[in-house]
């Protein structure tokens, strides 16, 4: 309702003076129409600037990481083909890791909600800090942004999983080893645009939380993933595929320009 007021206070004065304009009507009641807009209208987007969000509230919080943990491990089946031609070869050794990577990034999302509430809690201690009051920013737009950015960053997941379905080859550590080097698609610009995506994800979370320390699922999920599961990876692949991965490598970065 707030935002059809917005736009009614906006167009309807507006279309008013239009059609008053060149009709005999006084400029000084054309000036009041135009006041009377401007005024409406600032009191409904200030009215609508102090709206919380609803990620707001502790509860808002944790019910956006549900929801999207929910979603995620809907989602987790289709890249986990039990298929046996993805079955390695004898001798050869699977990539093993303390944890999986969409494992930890669920993780780091609640870290990051958890890390919100902190605040709150000492607050006496630990002043609360905002993302939207440090950018000057109303925390509609934020959170506007990061419901955008984490669905870009599912998109770009989902998008990767299809790919690398297209090449036959199973998504790592889902269902058996590597059969191939993916080069098209995303796999052009990024050499692992699912951590990509995670990431994102990651990013994503402070700014619908609108609060700085949420950053710290970002830092989590970027310690684990770049500080670790990237060069495991990647030292796999160069040991199974030699030469070939390494001039893949050559072209195409982890994170397209570095």
């Amino acid at each position: 309702p707030t935002r059809i007021a917005f736009l009614l206070f906006r167009w309807y004065p507006f279309q008013l003076v239009q059609a008053t304009e060149g009709k005999g009507v006084s400029s000084e009641r054309t000036d009041g129409i135009r006041s009377t807009s401007d005024g409406a209208s600032e009191l409904v987007s200030r009215r609508f600037a102090t709206m919380i969000t609803p990620a707001a509230s502790t509860i808002g919080g944790a019910a956006h990481v549900v929801g999207m943990t929910a979603v995620t491990r809907l989602a987790m089946p289709f890249a986990s083909p039990k298929d046996k031609k993805y079955e390695s070869q004898p001798g050869e050794k699977l990539i093993q890791l303390p944890a999986r990577p969409p494992d930890v990034t669920m993780a780091s999302w609640a870290a990051s909600a958890l890390a919100r509430e902190i605040p709150k809690v000492l607050a006496a201690s630990i002043p609360e800090k905002t993302i939207s009051a440090a950018l000057g920013v109303s925390p509609w737009s934020l959170y506007a942004a990061g419901m955008a950015l984490w669905a870009g960053s599912f998109g770009l997941v989902v998008k990767t999983i299809v790919d690398m379905k297209r090449h036959n080859t199973p998504v790592a550590h889902a269902a058996g080893t590597a059969q191939t080097i993916c080069r098209s698609g995303l796999f052009g610009l990024f050499r692992h645009p699912i951590y990509i995506g995670m990431m994102g994800s990651c990013v994503a979370m402070p700014l619908l939380l609108d609060s700085m320390y949420s950053f710290v699922g970002l830092a989590i999920t970027a310690a684990y993933l770049v500080g670790h599961v990237m060069p495991v990876e990647e030292k796999w692949m160069l040991a199974k595929f030699g030469s070939e991965y390494a001039e893949y490598c050559k072209k195409v970065k982890r994170f397209f320009l570095f």
